[in-house]
């Protein structure tokens, strides 16, 4: 199993933009330390207008972090591409894995938040046809030979991309998925299926099956990857791990809800107001032992191969945020097939 950092980006809506710099370089200062443990990969994610949250975004982070993590990936974990202009899209990632190296992970999602599809200019019924029309139009921008395109949302004349990201032909595409069609969309569309932190382990052992599926009847091969993002917290006790883990992820969880989240899920889960009840088989909480434990039962019963963790949350304290992390890199990772 290879480790990877998911980059908090995101902090209460009272932080002042000077506060924000401070927490900004807090997180860039956990980055260090877990790349210093070998650590493999580092991710930033996305929303706008994220209320009661804020956020920063994805690309000028990743562009900042790959200084922070050399040698390392970085990867948009995720952007929602049905909000972007592709030809945008296009360059800004092309211009990431130059800056990386060719290390870049392009992660991508449809995005379910209506505030956001209607700012941007994305209606929610619009959201598929220009998810597909965008991925068309990346993977022909990121070639050397000339290509046009005209669909129903996107028209690009006929050119000569000249800005190409360095790996060929082109940069991983992991696609985000929680509805069983998304999760078959991804096995044709995606290199990987990124298993978001959502569902808990039970659906996504069904699910997994129904992705393998999909693949074959593609003509795909099996895939390389089987990555997945977790809520990770370790304490040195159980007891300890709960409490804390309760008090600042449970609030995180009820905005998803009332953002919607929790209906994009497939028919068989849904977020429970019981934070125990929430987290059974969806968070990865507790002592070193049973956190090394749990991530044994997900290579066991998933074949993870890359796990993207969460280490600390908007209103964690920085100490608690710093000893969890560590507690991992000393006393779970090690125990683990590879870093």
């Amino acid at each position: 199993m290879r480790f990877g950092l998911w980059v908090n980006v995101q902090y209460p809506v009272s932080t002042t933009p000077g506060e924000a710099h401070e927490q900004v370089e807090r997180r860039f200062a956990l980055a260090r330390m877990a790349h210093s443990s070998g650590f493999s990969a580092f991710w930033a994610g996305q929303h706008f207008l994220a209320h009661p949250y804020q956020g920063l975004q994805t690309v000028p982070v990743l562009a900042r972090l790959s200084a922070e993590v050399p040698g390392a990936s970085i990867g948009t974990m995720v952007l929602l591409l049905p909000l972007y202009q592709p030809v945008l899209a296009a360059e800004e990632l092309a211009t990431l894995d130059i800056i990386c190296g060719g290390r870049l992970i392009c992660g991508f999602a449809l995005g379910y938040r209506e505030v956001e599809n209607i700012a941007l200019g994305s209606p929610a019924n619009e959201r598929l046809g220009r998810f597909r029309e965008a991925l068309t139009i990346l993977n022909g921008l990121w070639q050397p030979d000339p290509f046009h395109f005209e669909g129903r949302y996107f028209t690009v004349p006929e050119v000569t991309p000249t800005l190409l990201p360095i790996q060929r032909p082109r940069p991983p595409i992991w696609l985000a998925a929680n509805s069983d069609g998304a999760v078959k969309r991804a096995a044709r569309l995606g290199d990987a299926w990124a298993i978001a932190p959502h569902s808990p382990l039970p659906v996504l052992q069904r699910q997994l099956a129904l992705y393998r599926e999909a693949r074959e009847a593609a003509n795909l091969p099996a895939p390389e990857r089987v990555p997945i993002r977790r809520e990770v917290y370790v304490a040195p006790t159980s007891r300890e791990a709960w409490e804390q883990a309760e008090q600042y992820l449970a609030p995180k969880y009820e905005t998803y809800r009332q953002w919607g989240q929790d209906k994009v899920l497939p028919t068989d889960d849904e977020f429970s107001t019981d934070f125990a009840s929430l987290a059974r088989d969806r968070f990865i909480i507790g002592s070193p032992a049973e956190v090394r434990e749990e991530l044994q039962r997900y290579e066991s019963e998933l074949g993870v191969t890359d796990l993207m963790m969460t280490s600390d949350r908007a209103d964690m304290p920085y100490d608690l945020s710093v000893r969890s992390l560590k507690l991992f890199c000393e006393e779970v990772a090690p125990h683990l097939a590879t870093v």
